[in-house]
């Protein structure tokens, strides 16, 4: 129900700017959000759901839209090395692990979003802010954001145009 609500709001351009998604299911979550990310760029969107096969479609499926910015807990080294989403690509994939698996990583290993993750995503948004197009700033598990990396992205939210979307998917456990 809530699905089709968004679904419909998106068509209707009346999207709110910053969605948090909440679920006892991380999956769920993170299939709910890339669904509403997917048709909110999509260019011949069918029925409250994104057509697949348009250019912008290929490019989400791919995880290279440019208008698609990922902030996600990561170690400094993937972050540095600029494999963000080479890594998010392989998740998602399931080549690398599961998302119960995921959770057991992020506790051992203390991964976080860092500050310097956020700064690089605002500078992109301030490069497409003339853009016609929607930008998302994805935030996968915002409760891993250093606190730093938190005020960082409030700013953003607070200077953003209405055509920026910022998507926070998170899991209760």
């Amino acid at each position: 129900m809530l699905q089709k609500l968004l679904h419909t709001l998106i068509e209707k351009k009346k999207l709110p700017n910053v969605l948090f998604l909440d679920s006892y299911s991380l999956a769920d979550t993170t299939i709910s959000a890339y669904n509403l990310i997917s048709h909110l760029h999509c260019l011949s969107p069918i029925k409250n759901r994104s057509c697949g096969s348009c250019r912008d479609c290929l490019l989400l499926e791919k995880w290279e839209h440019p208008y698609l910015l990922l902030l996600l807990p990561v170690n400094q080294e993937i972050y540095k090395k600029r494999k963000v989403r080479f890594f998010w690509k392989k998740f998602w994939k399931k080549q690398v692990f599961s998302l119960t698996e995921w959770e057991e990583i992020l506790e051992k290993n203390n991964l976080t979003i860092g500050v310097e993750q956020v700064r690089e995503v605002s500078e992109q948004l301030i490069k497409y802010e003339t853009s016609s197009k929607p930008i998302v700033i994805w935030t996968w598990l915002p409760e891993n954001l250093h606190h730093a990396a938190g005020n960082a992205l409030l700013k953003s939210v607070e200077e953003a145009d209405g055509n920026t979307f910022f998507f926070l998917s998170q899991h209760q456990k």
